[in-house]
This record gives structure tokens, sequence and C-alpha cells, in this order.
């Protein structure tokens, strides 16, 4: 007999993240059918990666809560408050980036290797800083000081913050910066709100910069794919300007009016998305020859910052609302068709609301940032799935990245507090799922991922 459950949705109307929907199945038949009714449980939350499941001859519980509910946590971050104007993160976003700056307020370029969890301050420079871009593993670091009314010198690092040193870019008003996967094409845009500039790339990780034929204007945004080869700027004035060959070339699209403060793009370049803090959030599935309105809230503000997975289907997109900055952050899991609020508990910033957002390959870890404030991170909880046999038990999860490290614990009891670690068998990973086969077991048992 074979017997695979998993864990349904939860509730729309649930909020209480410590409400997890629960499941009993009793006196499961020989074909594997159960006659199932369904309860709600409160159990205190453990900051754990996922929920309990339980397994035994006569009782079945599964127990989880919806992606979409799980919170944002605020991290320790390397100064009690600041300017937080960029971030960047590797694709599995265990090195994340962040730098201080905005205005004429200079600070530290500050890296964590942990998602967030610790953090220390680099060498590089205290300055204004106005970005900040990753490779796709993190090794190679590139920061652009500078700014509406500041000109500076873009910064590299190639052994994962270490050392930091200047390239030959010009010394100039840079304003966004974005590099491809392997760290060796960059692409850095000057101007800002008052102020235009051009756009340069560099094909060899910095050494070189050249010009390219985009017009000189106010570029406050640009993104790139992962070979470097498609690239997307936005403007204040001018809209948003594409380029198929790395920069050579350029073409200008126009989804609405607006500042096109911050763009996105999936890893080959097709998926756009572009946001405006005056206006709304758009999406494009061609290479931004069209673009569509999303349903992203906007009623007294826009996006501040959009951010995407690889593929383009994880999105998510910070929101200031009102003149007090009244801030929200919103996901999708559809390529932008659908979007469900993730607001920070709590939040309300008096100063500048979000700044920026950047997301891991697989969309499932996310870190924003606010102006005069803090540095936010958000993990998928991965939810638990059971296959039964006559003789075993296997348990699986999605293997994303934020369950990398994730450790499988089994409890007798939910009330017990000395959970086991389930070190053998070791884990492996078939299919986009981590699992784990044990002996199938007389006695009910727990399960759990613990995030280490």
């Amino acid at each position: 007999m074979t017997r695979s459950i998993s864990h349904p949705q939860q509730p729309e109307n649930t909020t209480d993240t410590a409400c997890y929907s629960c499941y009993k199945a009793a006196n499961a038949s020989q074909t594997g059918t159960c006659d199932m009714t369904t309860e709600l449980c409160h159990f205190p939350p453990t900051g754990d990666a996922s929920r309990p499941i339980s397994l035994g001859l006569l009782a079945l519980l599964l127990c989880g809560v919806a992606a979409t509910a799980q919170p944002w946590m605020r991290a320790h971050a390397p100064l009690p408050s600041g300017n937080w104007n960029c971030v960047a993160v590797s694709t599995n976003a265990n090195i994340v980036v962040v730098a201080i700056g905005g205005g004429t307020l200079s600070g530290p370029v500050c890296l964590s290797t942990n998602s967030g969890k610790d953090w220390n301050l680099t060498s590089a420079p205290v300055t204004v800083w106005a970005a900040v871009a990753s490779s796709a593993d993190g090794s190679q670091l590139v920061a652009a000081e500078g700014g509406t009314f500041l000109s500076g010198h873009i910064y590299l690092s190639t052994n994962w913050g270490a050392t930091w040193t200047p390239t030959s870019a010009p010394f100039t008003n840079w304003f966004s910066l974005a590099s491809s996967a392997d760290g060796t094409k960059l692409v850095a845009a000057a101007g800002g709100n008052c102020s235009s500039g051009p756009i340069y790339v560099s094909a060899d990780s910095g050494a070189t910069w050249t010009m390219t034929s985009a017009p000189v204007t106010n570029w406050i945004s640009v993104v790139s794919s992962s070979d470097g080869s498609n690239l997307a700027a936005g403007s204040v004035f001018s809209g948003i300007y594409l380029s198929r060959d790395s920069g050579a070339t350029w073409s200008s699209t126009q989804p609405g009016s607006g500042w096109w403060w911050s763009l996105a793009s999936s890893e080959n370049g097709r998926k756009l998305v572009a946001a405006a803090p005056a206006g709304p959030v758009y999406i494009s599935s061609d290479s931004g020859a069209t673009w569509s309105l999303t349903g992203v809230p906007s009623p007294y503000g826009g996006g501040t910052s959009v951010a995407s997975s690889a593929d383009g289907t994880h999105l998510v997109a910070t929101v200031s609302v009102g003149s007090r900055y009244l801030d929200a952050i919103y996901t999708s899991t559809d390529s932008g068709m659908t979007w469900r609020t993730n607001d920070v508990s709590g939040y309300y910033s008096t100063g500048g609301g979000w700044r920026a957002v950047a997301s891991s390959a697989d969309g499932s870890k996310l870190v924003a940032v606010v102006c005069v404030g803090d540095i936010y991170t958000w993990q998928l909880a991965p939810i638990l799935s059971m296959r039964l046999t006559n003789d075993s038990t296997t348990i699986s999860w999605p293997a994303v990245s934020a369950a990398a490290g994730c450790l499988l614990e089994q409890a007798c009891d939910l009330s017990m507090t000395n959970w086991t670690d389930i070190l053998t068998p070791t884990t492996f990973v078939t299919n986009g799922q981590c699992q784990v086969i044990l002996p199938r077991s007389a006695d009910r048992q727990f399960y759990r991922l613990k995030r280490m």
C-alpha cells in the first residue's frame, strides 16, 4: 500500500502566524483512504523552517502555514539604524550586500554570508553609496558611489567583499548598477532625479568601460539578464530603454508615464518588471515589447522597488502609500498576475519608506532595506509532505534556497522540547525535492524542519 499526503493551503482569513491548519486521520483503512476531520490548533511559534507532521498507525497530523503568511524578520543590522539605500544578493541569497547612501548621507558597505543573520563591515570606503550589485555566487561585488548631486567612483571586490579597489569607470554621478551572473559584464547608469548622465558598460569585470549610445538623461535604474546581453534602463523623463546586444544599441519602450525608479528582470531577460514611486507597477513577458498593468495597489503612491526570481514567476514589490510612507510589501507567485500583501507587522516609517528589495533566484528568500530604518529578511517556510508504504516513510520538502541547511527533526509528542535530529539516513535531492526515507514506525511520530 502506498499513500501520499501533502498539506493544503492555510485559509485566506487566517492571519495569526501561530495558527496552523491541522488535519487528523483516524482509523485509516487498508486501501489508504482516510476519514478526515478539520480543526484549528494553536502552537507557539518556534522559528523553525516548517511545522510538524505526525505519523502513526491510528493517527496522522499535518500542520503548516501558507508560504505567504510567513513573517518578515528584522535583521541584526550592522548599525542600529541607517539610511540603507541599496541591496544585492547572490543566487541563493546567502551573500547579502547592503550600503548606506541617498542625498548626502554617507556610510559603509556591509556584508552578510548567512542570509542576513550576521553582518560585517567591509573595507569599502565610507561614502555616499548609490548602488550595489553581485555576481551569482557572491564572490564579485560592485558598488557605485554618487547620486543625484554627487559624483564618485565604482568600486570592485573579487573576494566576497574582503578588499575593494576603484575601477577605471569615470568619476560621475552614478545612480544604478547591474551585473551578469559571472560578473564579467557590468552596466552602470548615471543621472538621478535632478541631473543627467550616460550609461556605461564593461565586458571585463570593470577593468575597462565604454560609454554606450543610450541618450544622456536622468537614469535612475538599470537591470541585466544573467548573460549580460539583455539590458533595461529606466529614467525620470525618457521612459525605459532596452538593449539586446550588451548595450551596443538601444531602443525606447514606454509602459506608461512615471519615474521608473526600479526595474527587475528574469534570468533570460524576457520577463521585466517596472515600478514608479508615483505610479503603478507594470510587467512585460516579451522583453519589453508590450507591458501590462499589475494589480499592485497604489492609491496614494506606488512601487518603490521590485525584484524577480530567475524565471520571472516570483515577484516582490515594495509600496509606499501616502505622504508619511505607510508601507507594504506585495509578492506574486504567478509572474505578476495576482498579488498578496506581506506587511511587516508594526512597521510605520516617517522617514523615507522602503528603498530597495532583492530576491534569491528561486524567490524563496527576500531582503528589503528601509530608508532611515532597518534591514528586513523573509524566507519561505518549506511545507513537509509524506509518502507511506508498508515498510517505509518518505518525508520530503521543496529543495529551495530557504531550505538549505535545514535539519529534519522528530518527536513522539508535540509537547516535547527536546526534538531528536535525524542525522541518518542523509537527505538527498530528487526532482526538486529534498527527501529522507525512514523505516516505518509503529509509534506516532512528529516531524519538523529546524533552520540551522
